[in-house]
């Protein structure tokens, strides 16, 4: 394995696809930090630790944006993209909707 090679390895990344959903529909008007962690404590119990990390991913891949003067989070088109795609896997799949999983990188 070259070094390259390792590079790819380290930068794929994996998304629950439930929390990524509920990102993603918080952010279609905008935002707030606290108004997401609500919609996905509803969802999905979780820690906001993982909440900072998965706003992260999604910020770096351009599926949503961070308005830094309103402090609002707000969808991308690429982000819708991958809300039709999660919404299409989710219909298709005999697969527990718990269990879709993200590759991103």
């Amino acid at each position: 394995m070259n070094q390259e090679d390792t590079r790819k390895k380290k930068d794929t990344t994996y998304l629950k696809a439930s929390i990524t959903e509920s990102i993603l529909l918080s952010c279609l008007n905008g935002s707030l930090f606290a108004d997401i962690d609500t919609r996905l404590q509803a969802v999905m119990p979780s820690s906001e630790l993982i909440l900072r990390e998965y706003l992260q991913h999604l910020v770096n891949n351009s599926f949503i944006s961070y308005h830094r003067i309103k402090k609002i989070y707000l969808v991308e088109p690429r982000g819708l993209e991958l809300l039709y795609m999660i919404y299409t896997q989710r219909n298709l799949t005999s697969q527990n909707y718990a269990d879709l999983v993200i590759k991103i990188g």
